[in-house]
């Protein structure tokens, strides 16, 4: 990169090796791709979002940069470019989700950083207005979800902090929200989820979390929601191996039983990776993980999931960290 200035990576590769998940001697494949465009924004990004803040028919972007103490929009132009970033002032922020939370069909944004969440609500034309912040339970929000938890038609939040809990903020419908409740998850939570895990209608909520001090591992929590914005207690179950630690969560359903799946990825705090699938039982339990290894010096940050072509399962894709040779690779 130039002058060393930071820049989003819209794709990492300008070739991808996939493979059919469940296909276990599949041959790999290519997908071509045109070459890599850098856009310049702040440093250090933690999170990326897409939406049409500016409602022209055309995908943007937004990152949330921590050690920028910022939020870059980039408004695209619609032959895959962008405009200068705009940048959003927001203290130390690590988590990003786009949602409509004051019902306007303008598309908001929400952040996760030391103020807890930071809900800056669309003008609709790609500039936003001031933030306004919801505290959750005093500490900074690392990963963040939206869904609507009580069925009213206003988004809802889920929130974790890093302690135990996992905080849902109930919304108003105009970009407001209620005082924080509190759920106890299992250990140190650093990821968050939002799906109908047991097919009742009802929004829930899976976070991954941390623990054990001198042997790190990580475990899934699953909060069945009641459908009026109160949840069950956690069912506990373990998504990690011994020294790894939880970096993301997806939700989709893998083998087309009905039932959603669960993927997690774990690091191993030696350059490499590992992901959990966890094949759901549609009943909002789920079986023992299966272990896939991403290989050594190249720990990932993300996982994504997208069907590839019509005939087979959906792909599961990782991102690793872009500080020198970033890399995605898909299976």
């Amino acid at each position: 990169m130039r002058n060393n200035q930071p820049s989003f990576r819209l794709v990492a590769l300008t070739a991808l090796s996939f493979l059919a998940v469940f296909a276990d001697h599949a041959p790999a494949q290519t997908a071509l791709f045109s070459p890599r465009r850098d856009f310049p924004v702040g440093e250090d990004a933690r999170a990326v979002v897409v939406g049409d803040f500016n409602r022209d028919g055309m995908t943007d972007v937004a990152t949330a940069e921590l050690s920028s103490n910022n939020i870059s929009v980039l408004l695209g132009n619609g032959d895959g470019t962008f405009r200068p970033a705009l940048p959003l002032a927001v203290s130390l922020p690590r988590a990003l989700t786009v949602g409509d939370f004051n019902g306007d069909g303008v598309p908001d944004l929400a952040v996760g950083g030391s103020q807890g969440v930071s809900i800056f609500l669309g003008n609709g034309d790609g500039t936003f207005q001031p933030a306004r912040d919801f505290a959750v339970g005093g500490q900074p929000a690392l990963a963040l979800a939206a869904g609507d938890f009580n069925r009213d038609g206003a988004l809802d939040l889920a929130v974790v902090i890093g302690t135990q809990p996992v905080f849902v903020l109930l919304g108003r419908g105009d970009g407001t929200f209620q005082a924080a409740q509190s759920f106890a998850a299992d250990g140190f939570s650093t990821v968050v989820a939002v799906a109908d895990l047991n097919g009742d209608g009802a929004l829930d909520i899976v976070t991954v979390n941390r623990v054990g001090t001198s042997t790190e591992s990580s475990t899934t929590s699953v909060f069945l929601g009641n459908g009026d914005g109160t949840f069950r207690s956690a069912q506990v179950f373990p998504s990690g191996y011994r020294g790894t630690f939880p970096g993301a969560i997806e939700v989709v359903d893998f083998n087309r039983d009905g039932a959603v799946d669960l993927v997690v990825l774990n690091n191993d705090g030696d350059g490499g990776s590992v992901i959990s699938l966890h094949l759901g039982n549609g009943d909002g339990t789920f079986e023992p993980a299966r272990r896939l290894t991403t290989g050594k010096d190249s720990p990932a940050r993300a996982v994504r999931i997208s069907w590839w072509r019509t005939s087979a399962p959906p792909s599961r894709c990782s991102s690793t960290t872009p500080s020198r040779s970033g890399s995605t690779w898909c299976m």
